[in-house]
């Protein structure tokens, strides 16, 4: 059965309790969750077709996929319309409609509960978490959980797919993997950095599995033909569809790539802090649009999350000597947390930022209303998944 089919099929079967059984990604809701949480859904279907299902459940709000033009083109690629997906909206729909039901959930691309809605339940002990494939730091958390998978891949949906290869002794359809190599491309660019074991098996598998589907396909649905590929191009195209941020609103790009997390000090006092990225420099931000639209951007988000500090991290090429470079950028309301960027020496914040002086004067601008710093990152191989921790621990060790 393709992935299309199966993900067709799923929706149109009604669900009804007393067991609700959901994979869901994180609540950035990149490729990479996307797709681990599709095929994770496909392949626990094709092990066990007289199971209950996992439904895919893409944890952010169904209004929110349109930010995400990678994806977009991912699933128009594989023929999959995003309506036979389910969205936080459906869960809210289900927790209200089934009130004696209880959620089994499956993480992947993640290894602890993110977002009101799921915490919510799991806090009102509705909802259990029975397994866990990530590649992000281990939280120690959800211990008994089957599988419990977490190591280091460039994409997690590597690590779905080798486990689940392991345990499934039929052919798998080519359809999946096309599906499956889209997230592989984009966090490994194109098999070029961050490559780990677990990545290097899963692409030979997946051009095997082609290979020997016959597949013979146009450029941008990943094709294989008589054993080469053009990876290169389709990965250019999926690179370019996330980066495209045309007709985007301040406000909808730090929606776009966002993650709530919520640390404690040392007097136990909670801090919501959310981790916004973006894929250029600040200044660029600074250049496209007025000082009020980046305010409002931020208040926005402030006010639908509740947060005590927006965290911005960018990851872009310098434009004089294409050197990658990073920066980490933080808006707060409470003064208690201006020295937040003297705390660590892990991400090397320095001064050096890009193009500090064709924005400085809207940073001054800013601070009238909001604390609001920007640092250049000198290590700049610290991506989210090292950052968070580390602002974890500042949190935890110096407030």
């Amino acid at each position: 059965m393709s992935i299309r089919t199966f993900l067709e099929s799923l929706k149109a079967v009604p669900i009804k309790g007393p067991i609700i059984r959901i994979v869901s990604g994180n609540q950035s809701c990149d490729m990479d969750s996307v797709v681990s949480a599709i095929a994770y859904s496909y392949f626990y279907s094709k092990k066990y077709p007289s199971e209950e299902p996992f439904r895919p459940l893409l944890n952010i709000p169904q209004d929110q996929l349109r930010l995400r033009k990678d994806i977009l083109l991912l699933l128009e690629s594989n023929s999959i319309d995003p309506k036979h997906l389910y969205f936080l909206d459906d869960v809210q729909d289900l927790i209200r409609l089934l009130p004696k039901a209880s959620l089994n959930v499956a993480l992947v691309d993640h290894c602890n509960l993110q977002g009101d809605v799921l915490i919510q339940a799991y806090e009102d002990k509705r909802l259990d978490v029975v397994s866990i494939i990530d590649h992000h730091q281990d939280e120690g958390v959800f211990l008994d959980a089957s599988p419990r998978i977490i190591a280091v891949t460039g994409s997690c949906s590597s690590l779905v797919f080798n486990y689940w290869k392991s345990v499934i002794d039929t052919v798998i359809d080519a359809s999946v993997v096309k599906l499956l190599l889209g997230p592989l491309l984009l966090d490994t660019g194109n098999m070029a950095q961050k490559v780990e074991l677990g990545d290097v098996l899963a692409i030979s598998e997946y051009k095997k599995i082609l290979e020997s589907a016959g597949t013979s396909l146009d450029r941008g649905v990943f094709a294989v033909n008589g054993g080469k590929d053009n990876f290169q191009e389709v990965y250019e195209d999926l690179k370019r569809a996330k980066k495209n941020l045309d007709d985007f609103l301040p406000s909808d790009i730090f929606l776009k790539d966002f993650k709530l997390f919520v640390f404690q000090t040392k007097g136990a006092e909670s801090v919501s802090i959310g981790f916004s990225s973006l894929g250029k420099p600040i200044s660029w931000l600074f250049k496209n649009f007025k000082t009020e639209e980046v305010l409002e951007g931020i208040y926005d988000l402030q006010k639908q999350y509740l947060l005590d500090i927006v965290i911005l991290g960018t990851s872009f090429s310098r434009g004089e000597n294409r050197v990658h470079a990073r920066e980490f950028c933080y808006f707060t309301k409470k003064a208690a947390y201006s020295s937040l960027g003297d705390f660590t020496s892990y991400l090397e914040l320095n001064s050096d930022v890009y193009k500090l002086k064709e924005f400085k004067d809207k940073m001054k601008a800013i601070n009238k209303d909001i604390i609001f710093k920007v640092y250049n990152m000198g290590n700049t191989a610290a991506s989210r998944k090292q950052t968070v921790p580390e602002v974890k621990r500042v949190i935890e060790t110096e407030y």
